[in-house]
């Protein structure tokens, strides 16, 4: 998809409480060289939100069936005729995915990720915890970075019993935060990689439970 000037995206930026991410509607309003793009700077709550330099930030563009996806890295916010706009440069490229694959679930999990130091070729793990979980994958907080396409195993509770099953993976992109904390400093994509169609089919739906029991409880309050 060729983006355009006008066209509608959705930015999804830590939560500086360090709750689950914090999504906003935005639109595209300066296309240049390089990745580069500016937007109009996100709102929250009918405020700017504080989105700086360096920081990781996730963007979706919706279609009738499918979901366009990419990272990119702020850079400054500018303002011009009295209305602010945040710049921006994307990180690799747009996938495009099925609407019910993306489905995304923003939730903060404490896990393991279990790896292989290419070093000395140890078995080691770090602590890491999520910022969202679909059926195809996760992206991840950790203190540890990686190479795209290593082999990984993370131990997430994402079953009825609350265990932490473990779920062999494969890095789909690491991305240095610059002004994250030290525990946080690497933005981790992992796909899930399943033997059989009816594993996933069936965290498919667990997420989904999820998601209903996480609505329930909002509109509780």
């Amino acid at each position: 998809m060729e983006l355009k000037i006008g066209t509608k995206l959705v930015v999804f930026a830590d939560s500086k409480e360090g709750d689950e991410a914090v999504e906003m509607k935005t639109s595209l309003e300066g296309i240049g060289e390089d990745g580069r793009f500016l937007i109009s700077a996100p709102l929250h709550k009918a405020v700017l939100y504080p989105i700086h330099p360096g920081d990781i930030i996730h963007i979706k563009i919706y279609e009738k069936s499918a979901v366009l996806s990419f990272y990119a890295k702020a850079g400054k916010r500018v303002r011009q005729d009295g209305l602010d706009y945040l710049a921006i440069r994307m990180i690799g490229k747009i996938s495009r995915i099925q609407r019910r694959e993306d489905f995304r679930l923003h939730v903060m999990l404490d896990g393991i990720l279990e790896y292989t130091d290419p070093e000395d070729e140890a078995e080691k793990n770090v602590r890491i915890h999520t910022v969202d979980v679909s059926g195809g994958g996760a992206a991840l907080r950790s203190s540890v970075g990686f190479k795209q396409g290593d082999a990984v195993t993370v131990y997430l509770p994402l079953n009825a019993a609350g265990k932490k099953e473990p779920r062999k993976c494969e890095i789909r992109r690491c991305i240095t935060s610059e002004n994250a904390s030290s525990e946080n400093r690497y933005n981790i994509g992992v796909k899930f990689i399943f033997e059989t169609r009816k594993q996933k089919e069936e965290l498919v739906q667990y997420i989904f439970k999820m998601q209903r029991e996480k609505s329930k409880g909002s509109k509780r309050r």
